[in-house]
């Protein structure tokens, strides 16, 4: 049996998506103090628990549609 040379479990990255962004400095600064403004932020998963071997002399390509996650994972995987 071969070992593995590349081992992913579990791999998973998470972005926070915040929509309401203010228009300058001022704003920000006004923004946070108010009690009654409330940042919306949504989660959005671009990877989510992905689990991958590769073995030895073994080829991988990766394909998808746009903003399916392939850049973020090559970029994990590199540690960039």
């Amino acid at each position: 049996m071969q070992k593995p040379e590349i081992k992913i479990e579990k791999l998973s990255l998470q972005f926070m998506i915040y929509h309401d962004k203010a228009l300058s400095l001022k704003e920000a600064v006004i923004n946070r103090f108010r009690l009654r403004h409330r940042v919306q932020v949504e989660k959005f998963w671009a990877l989510k628990e992905i689990d991958l071997i590769i073995k030895e002399n073994e080829r991988v390509g990766i394909i998808g549609l746009n903003g399916a996650g392939k850049s973020s994972f090559l970029k994990t995987m590199c540690k960039i």
